[in-house]
């Protein structure tokens, strides 16, 4: 039979030879990595009314919604396994000749866990059964320590934004980030998450078992939702203290993290610690997310939420910046927000008990005026008159000093009579009085367009059982989100809109086969991709206000340390150089294969998942230039405190093998006692890049020849102050210490690889952890483990702030293979860099060593005063250790989970009420109706039922 939709073959023959012979072939030639098990697993004791073990028992699972069914019999010691089952709810039926058959009708199965159903057989006949509809609630197998969260939970659960992040902190030892609010600042409201004090770069996320993690920065959040710490990669303050991230390229990386809508979701899993040797690479919390499938009865849902501001009440501080007295109004009203989430899902069988569909769509459109304000502020003498005389008299005004007309920078006066489409200058005029503007912090406000998010989720899904041993299934899932904001990620003045374009794709293709009743066989293969994506619009070019730029620039970033003497705070505009034109790309592939062996009373698994990841930066933010002024009269007359330029394409496309393979024991010493230990082998592949665009710092490659003046050691510094210079041959920088990647066409230090590792991106993990059960009511769990972790990529590739490239992947900016330039001493804000660039720098080391300025050139400060084609200076740079070892985490843990039957024994008490009550009006009342319902009470949630079922009997 062929799957024409699917492409593949269905004949279970045909189709396990071929993927045995697939396997195999990755598996040796192939590295790999880690990934979220999406499969649970049941496991029990069957014992008779003595206690002894009951073996050759038949027991049997049926998934009470696709009618899937998996067999196993008891071993010698009463036990069973049935592994690798498909989320869901099942009926477990457990038979055996001279007793009465037991079914336990709600058997809930969660992926990479473990249900328990012991079971106690009553003497009598195989055609009598026994039901019970009890719902165990404790788990007392599994060492892992976290949280399951069901579709119920996930349905009746408030959440501000919808995302299942907020669902995490459910999970022992996980925290997250405040909220930062609804708006589309907020975008998608996705959570930085910490777990266990590891950091929220830390964590692993997976979406229908496949890696969704993103090596940019591995963080989850779609905004900094609060003041703990703001990094300087983009972030904007606005009006009221509002952090701007909505299109930042870190600030809002959760935005590009798959999220799909809650009632499209089966089930979140949040493993917080001592998880098992089948899961790696991250020694944060591991976050699994598993999406609905179809089942043999139609069922969907249509929803709309709708949500406004007229109920809101008006952020602290903007009561803080209190009343204008001038209007009697509010100086920062209650901002605006409209947020309209709507969609549907629909699932069912195609064929009956063979193929399933689900569909979902998710749309979330939001208009938000919190961050489309900016406080502002610029000289108090600034008015609407811009006239040449105008501007006097503002610079008198505000610094009491004269000047006159001829002073005045022409394209200084051109960017103050600019003015945006709606016929508003581009920098506004003063609007509050001096002493209001002290103690308010600015002096104008700009209100911008809304910003607005348009959020579009989509998610298809094919489930396919060839037979009882052979299943298949396929998912898909797409999001598009991007986000318009009147305002640049840094700026402050409208004229320079910037939009994230954020988005994701996630395609899974599994398959499970029983290769017998005792071993049990799952692969899979993914395919994810995440973009995030910030553009600039510019509502002017360089030219049009007078600027002479050489090269393919646009209007430049404009900085202003002080705009106003009385006021502390300075004036930016333009577009950003911290990827203001610029984000990420990242396309992951992923294989795995593991393997389940039941053996007496142990469960062997073995696995490996192999992916490789492109990690494609793109940074066009060469084409934009910074200029510098220290106050506002310096940016009227022209003169240029500093600036850059840069040459050379910053574009750059790395790429990781990461692979993790394991062996793991599940071992059952008693009914009440299991040990699990396992071993883990992470490697975390080092970054290269495809065109060999990758540099590094050798501290043995690097020299230098001191000072000295006759002779004697001198200090090149005060040797230049005085007039003097070094003797010949000394102050010499004779190795740079640099080094470039081998795959470099031009210049590549010998010796050197790819990644420039040293040493090796690998380690061996060992874990062992106990599950035991002293009582019914308690399940004691201990263990240890070592946690591997790649580390913090964005950390080691950005340099620190200043001297023109920082942020997000600055690195692509420095040396060797783009050229910074610096503004000219005497440079004016007409014609900052001269009329034509430079041509690009070659990429060698012995060209790089040959622009490195001495300490004495250093001294001097002055392009003037550097080697020749260095029009920088002394370089600032950053990359990846060299030496770099592989961190990782011990854990561990003691955790005793007791469970109470306050929610069972008050069901039961009033089922007895009940029973009571209608006990004359039943007719034929049985015991065992009075057991099967009392047998509910297990679940709490399913009282209701249990009032339903006694008012219709």
């Amino acid at each position: 039979m062929r799957f024409p939709s699917l492409g593949v073959f269905a004949s279970p023959p045909k189709s396990l030879c071929a993927l045995v012979v697939v396997t195999l072939v990755l598996a040796f030639l192939t590295q790999f990595a880690s990934a979220q098990q999406t499969l649970g697993a049941i496991t029990g004791t069957v014992t008779d009314p003595s206690g002894a073990v009951v073996s050759d028992a038949n027991v049997k699972a049926v998934n009470t919604e696709t009618n899937l069914e998996v067999a196993a019999r008891t071993k010698a010691n009463g036990g069973f396994v049935i592994p690798d089952l498909p989320a869901g709810t099942y009926r477990v039926t457990v038979t055996k000749d001279g007793f009465k058959t037991e079914t336990h009708t709600k058997i809930l199965v969660s992926g990479n866990r473990t249900a328990t159903v012991d079971t106690t057989l009553v003497v009598g006949s195989i055609s009598a059964t026994v039901e019970v509809n009890a719902v165990p609630l404790m788990n007392q197998v599994d060492t892992t320590i976290g949280y399951v969260v069901d579709t119920q939970t996930i349905e009746t659960t408030p959440l501000g934004t919808g995302s299942f992040t907020q669902l995490a902190i459910l999970s022992p030892g996980v925290h997250a980030d405040f909220l930062g609010g609804g708006g589309a600042n907020t975008g998608l409201g996705n959570q930085a998450i910490f777990a266990n004090g590891n950091r929220d770069t830390s964590n692993s996320f997976s979406l229908n078992g496949v890696s969704t993690n993103n090596l940019f920065n591995g963080n989850s959040t779609s905004q900094v939702g609060e003041n703990r710490f703001v990094l300087n990669t983009g972030e904007n303050f606005g009006a009221g203290g509002t952090i701007q991230t909505s299109t930042s390229v870190y600030g809002a990386i959760g935005q590009a993290l798959p999220t799909p809508p809650p009632d499209a979701i089966q089930e979140i899993a949040v493993n917080s610690s001592q998880y098992d040797a089948t899961q790696g690479n991250n020694s944060g919390a591991h976050i699994s997310v598993l999406t609905k499938s179809g089942t043999n009865e139609v069922h969907g849902s249509l929803w709309e939420q709708w949500q406004n501001s007229d109920m809101n009440a008006t952020p602290y501080f903007y009561n803080a910046a209190g009343i204008n007295p001038v209007t009697n109004r509010p100086y920062l009203p209650r901002p605006f927000v409209n947020r309209n989430a709507f969609g549907g899902t629909i699932g069912g069988a195609i064929i009956k008990d063979k193929l399933f569909y689900f569909g979902s769509y998710q749309g979330v459109h939001i208009a938000d005026a919190e961050a489309s304000t900016k406080d502002v502020t610029v000289p108090l003498g600034l008015t609407d008159d811009r006239s040449s005389q105008g501007i006097v008299n503002m610079i008198q005004a505000t610094y009491g000093q004269t000047i006159t007309s001829s002073q005045i920078n022409s394209a200084a006066s051109q960017i103050l009579n600019a003015k945006l489409p709606n016929g508003q200058y581009l920098i506004p005029s003063a609007q509050y009085n001096a002493t209001q503007a002290v103690t308010l912090g600015y002096d104008a406000i700009v209100q911008g367009p809304d910003t607005q998010a348009r959020v579009n989720q989509g998610i298809a899904s094919i489930d396919y059982v060839l037979s009882s041993k052979d299943r298949l299934s396929a998912r898909y899932y797409i999001q598009s989100n991007p986000t318009n904001n009147p305002f640049g990620a840094v700026g402050s003045l409208l004229g320079f809109a910037q939009q994230l374009s954020a988005g994701s794709q996630v395609f899974s293709l599994a398959n499970s086969v029983v290769l017998s009743p005792n071993l049990t066989w799952e692969q899979h293969v993914g395919f994810t991709r995440l973009r995030a994506y910030a553009n600039t619009t510019k509502a002017f070019t360089a030219s049009s206000v007078g600027i002479s730029l050489p090269g393919a620039a646009t209007f430049p970033d404009f900085s202003i340390s002080a705009s106003d003497p009385t006021i502390s705070a300075g004036l930016e505009f333009g577009p950003s150089t911290s990827f203001g034109d610029g984000g990420m790309v990242q396309n992951q592939w992923e294989y795995g294969t593991s393997a389940s062996w039941v053996k007496g009373k142990h469960i062997l698994s073995v696995g490996t998942t192999w992916d490789h990841t492109q990690l494609n930066i793109l940074n066009n933010n060469t084409n934009t230039d910074t200029l510098d002024f220290q106050t506002f009269l310096d940016f009227v007359e022209g003169n240029l405190h500093g600036g850059n330029e840069f040459v050379g394409s910053a574009h750059r496309y790395y790429r990781s093998n990461t692979l993790g393979t394991y062996i793991n024991d599940n071992f059952k010493m008693r009914k009440n006692l299991t040990v699990t230990a396992g071993l883990r082998w992470d490697i975390d592949g080092p970054l290269s890049e495809k065109y060999g665009l990758l540099t590094g710092f050798d501290p043995s490659k690097y020299s230098y020849v001191q000072c000295t003046v006759g002779g004697v050691p001198a200090d090149p510094a005060l040797t230049e102050y005085n007039g003097g210079t070094c003797d010949s041959g000394t102050d010499a920088i004779t190795g740079s210490g640099l080094v470039i990647a081998r795959n470099n066409k031009t210049g590549a230090t010998a010796g050197a690889n790819n990644s420039l590792m040293k040493n090796h991106q690998w380690g061996f993990a060992p874990r062992i952890g106990i599950a035991w059960s002293p009582m019914s009511k308690l399940t004691v769990r201990a263990g240890y483990g070592m946690y591997f972790d790649r580390g913090e990529l964005f950390s080691y590739l950005s340099p620190s702030a200043g001297s023109g490239f920082n942020g997000p992947f600055g690195v692509t900016l420095a040396p060797p293979f783009v050229q910074p330039i610096s503004v000219a001493q005497g440079a004016t804000l007409s014609q900052p860099f001269g009329t034509t660039l430079p041509p690009p720098p070659p990429a060698t080391g012995a060209a790089f060593l040959a622009y490195l300025p001495n300490l004495q050139q250093t001294a001097c400060g002055f392009p003037g005063c550097w080697p020749s084609g260095n029009l920088y200076g002394p370089f600032l740079s950053g990359g990846y250790d060299i030496n770099n070892k592989l961190p990782y985490t011990q854990n561990w843990t003691l955790d005793l989970q007791p469970t109470t039957h306050r929610h069972t024994d008050e069901c039961g008490e009033r089922a007895d009420q009940f029973l009571r009550r209608y006990h004359s009006a039943i007719p034929g009342f049985r015991t065992d109706l009075y057991e099967r319902i009392r047998g509910q009470c297990a679940d709490p949630r399913t009282l209701s039922r249990v009032r339903h079922e006694l008012s219709v009997v």
